[in-house]
């Protein structure tokens, strides 16, 4: 049997200046043992020179200082670049604090392309909640972008971060966007018989034959209400986590008019469709999280 050939390709690099093609690919903490006087390792990998923001605290919100070593009220968080590398790495001592959590926030935008991830280190380890953009049952469209941003953390409260994904359709086809995404957190169950449901693309018509739009996209032929268009799998991920999504705007870029066909169930027809919110997570449980945003559940593609 061949041996893979190894790639080789040299790592691009992208100027400090030049944001909108910065790039995180990974963000990990090391999970020391209990105890004071520990370390943390901390390891960003991106694109070099793509730009990044670390900030520590303890549980007195107590911020640590990379430069000095030690926790000060005073301290600010820590601003760094991807080196030439590909990989950056420091160390947090953790010195007499019982919990330190360790955030990033990237202004870098794209991870991953349909996903960001947020790494969270609490008292029972460093866990990472997941957003997926999935496109599934969707054709001739495309994620272009996903980011997110990480607002400042306060230790023993909520956290979170904001996200933002963009699909794109080719010049053949249009997006319509039909209605705005949905989140409850009994209904993202899809371990729960009564939880998650998907749509199925159900028509429906009277008695006359004519399609009556104001269901689309909001009952199944089945009579199920969509109520979540965000889906997780607890028992899968092994996880228990706690958190509500906010889907704050949905932006239209090239909207064309709404085709008549589509009258009562579009809010507006696009290129690109973007859409913003945040994931406030209360308690990240004992594993892994991964949740979904289920692009079909809101969204069309029609040929023009």
């Amino acid at each position: 049997m061949k041996a893979k050939k190894r790639n080789t390709e040299e790592v691009r690099s992208v100027d400090r200046k030049d944001i909108k093609n910065h790039k995180i690919h990974s963000y990990a903490v090391s999970t020391p043992p209990t105890g004071p006087h520990r370390k943390k390792i901390i390891t960003v990998r991106g694109v070099p020179g793509s730009a990044f923001t670390l900030l520590a605290q303890n549980e007195n919100n107590e911020v640590y200082s990379f430069q000095g070593g030690g926790f000060d009220r005073t301290a600010s968080s820590f601003e760094g670049f991807i080196p030439e590398s590909g990989v950056f790495r420091a160390v947090v001592n953790t010195q007499v604090s019982k919990n330190v959590d360790v955030r990033l926030d990237s202004g870098a935008g794209a991870v991953d392309g349909a996903k960001v991830v947020e790494v969270i280190t609490g008292s029972e380890g460093t866990f990472s909640f997941e957003l997926v953009a999935d496109t599934t049952g969707l054709s001739n469209i495309d994620l272009e972008r996903a980011s997110f941003y990480s607002p400042e953390v306060q230790v023993g409260a909520s956290t979170g971060f904001a996200f933002e994904f963009t699909f794109v359709s080719p010049d053949s086809h249009v997006i319509n966007w039909v209605r705005q995404p949905r989140f409850s957190f009994e209904f993202s169950n899809a371990d729960n018989d009564k939880g998650f449901v998907l749509y199925d693309g159900s028509v429906y018509k009277n008695d006359g034959g004519d399609i009556v739009n104001d269901l689309a996209h909001t009952v199944n032929l089945d009579k199920r209400a969509i109520e979540s268009d965000f889906k997780y799998n607890p028992i899968l991920e092994k996880s228990e986590p706690n958190f509500n999504v906010v889907v704050e705007s949905v932006e239209l870029y090239g909207d064309t008019e709404i085709a008549e066909n589509s009258e009562g169930h579009s809010q507006g027809f696009a290129d690109v469709v973007t859409v913003r919110g945040e994931v406030q997570i209360n308690s990240m449980g004992s594993a892994h999280t991964r949740l979904r945003l289920m692009a079909f559940n809101f969204l069309e593609v029609f040929a023009k």
